[in-house]
């Protein structure tokens, strides 16, 4: 957030007084129109046919008497005054004579300093004043500006000027904030003391181009590394890409590129998994659309599972069944604290095989019923070891993948794979496990009424709003297939 602030002079002819007021937005933009909203709150009509001018920012100085902020003030041009610039705002000084010259002195004494912000200066500049400060300014006096415009000029001080360098030469910190570049620069302060003879220019630009390059979390070892003279230090997510950006293999299939929007995906529908059960191979478009909904209204628990998991290291290169399995079979209970959850993940996640989760976890995230293998063979796939297990002429399963945008998709021809193969080609195949043999009947033998029932039940079955009226589908797939019967008689 910036702080802006804003004159609203009033016309002469309205006899009223000048009005002041400071805020804070993210920008100039939000900025007026948070000053217009309040000036039409408290019935102040500004440009034509109003009192008053329209609001012109000044520059933000912090004086002692300041007033809250977003509060209207019709006193501070009794005691301030726009330089000639009619940005800076100077303490209105009042005309005396030569006899008060003794007071004028004692009011120049007392007045407030003038702050500058240090957004506002240029950045050699807003470098220098944080390298002059031993903690984060907002603001420095005209004292500090006098020093750092004196730094700035002494070429013949080589740690000021090769830190200048330096920073101009590290494109990153020119989008930095001020905080995030004061910490920068205080890790420089911190790896090449000042008291020290001045690093060389090559060193100091190396630490800032890796400083900014390292990751948040992992720059506080980075500086161990450099203090104990390790300048070739290289952290673990760097060192495991690209299985770190999701290139490995897992069971999500052959040529799936992981993302965090799909880890977020799937933590969502581990936690829809609490509550029902769903094929995690071949997620039904209801599904996906209600994971999809947590993720965008962040429903909770949602946002402490998906920090967990991102915190993960590594966390792209585990199998879908082993996220969802890890959200959906979590413990009842089980405190959402941070520390918590990542103590519940590490003490969970013992994968190995990423491309072929073990069949329990498989089970466990589908919501099936675990069935031990007695087969230890690690070459064989997830889908073939539960198939072996439930081999016979009747059970057939689908090679079903996700796509990138988390959606379930089927090849075009959708063939289908025998249960006894032993190699499928693609994805994880998930078995059919049919509650009881089914009986076939011979479709030829049925008339074209009987047929097109079964089509309607079929269709109605598969309708997610039909979900609830299950003892109303027979009839009303009755009357849609006589419904269908007519129309296809009248033409």
């Amino acid at each position: 957030m910036e702080v802006f602030s804003y004159l609203i002079k009033a016309k002469k002819t309205s006899g009223k007084k000048h009005l002041f007021i400071w805020i804070e937005a993210k920008n100039e933009l939000a900025a007026e129109r948070k000053v217009m909203v309040i000036l039409d709150d408290a019935d102040i009509e500004t440009g034509k046919g109003g009192d008053y001018f329209s609001p012109t920012r000044t520059e933000y100085c912090a004086f002692d008497d300041m007033p809250l902020a977003e509060v209207l003030d019709d006193t501070w041009c009794d005691r301030y005054q726009l330089g000639e610039d009619n940005i800076t705002w100077n303490l209105l000084q009042p005309s005396v004579s030569g006899e008060c010259s003794t007071a004028v002195e004692t009011v120049k004494e007392s007045s407030p300093p003038v702050l500058k912000t240090v957004a506002t200066l240029s950045f050699r500049h807003r470098v220098l004043a944080h390298y002059i400060s031993t903690g984060y300014q907002y603001h420095v006096d005209q004292q500090q500006l006098t020093a750092i415009v004196a730094l700035e000029m002494d070429t013949d001080n080589k740690f000021t000027q090769n830190l200048m360098l330096a920073c101009e030469n590290t494109n990153e910190l020119k989008d930095y904030s001020d905080f995030n570049l004061f910490t920068i620069i205080d890790s420089v302060k911190t790896i090449f003391p000042s008291d020290k003879p001045a690093p060389p220019f090559n060193d100091m630009l190396t630490f800032m181009k890796k400083y900014a390059s390292t990751e948040h979390i992992d720059r506080s070892l980075m500086m161990q590394a450099w203090i104990k003279g390790n300048r070739d230090f290289k952290s673990e997510q760097k060192l495991t890409s690209p299985d770190a950006k999701g290139l490995n293999k897992t069971d999500r299939g052959t040529g799936f590129t992981m993302t965090h929007d799909i880890l977020a995906l799937e933590v969502a529908l581990g936690l829809l998994g609490r509550t029902m059960d769903f094929d995690i191979y071949n997620l039904p478009g209801s599904i996906v659309n209600r994971a999809r909904e947590i993720i965008n209204t962040k429903e909770k628990p949602f946002p402490q599972w998906q920090d967990a998991w991102r915190n993960v290291p590594e966390c792209l290169q585990y199998s879908r069944a082993s996220v969802i399995q890890s959200v959906k079979c979590a413990p009842e209970g089980l405190p959402l604290a941070p520390g918590k959850l990542m103590h519940y993940l590490n003490k969970t996640l013992t994968e190995t095989d990423h491309e072929h989760p073990a069949a329990g976890i498989v089970a466990a995230a589908c919501g099936i019923e675990q069935i031990q293998t007695a087969s230890n063979d690690p070459a064989l796939s997830t889908g073939t070891a539960v198939e072996e297990l439930n081999a016979g002429p009747d059970k057939t399963a689908t090679v079903i993948e996700m796509d990138q945008t988390g959606q379930s998709s089927a090849p075009a021809d959708k063939k289908q794979v025998n249960g006894n193969q032993k190699e499928p080609k693609s994805g994880n195949v998930i078995p059919v496990f049919p509650t009881s043999t089914p009986v076939t009947v011979n479709m030829a033998t049925l008339s074209y009424q009987q047929q097109l029932t079964i089509a309607a039940l079929k269709g109605l079955c598969a309708n997610p709003a039909c979900i609830g009226t299950f003892d109303d589908i027979a009839a009303m797939a009755m009357t849609l297939a006589k419904s269908i019967g007519k129309v296809e008689a009248s033409v």
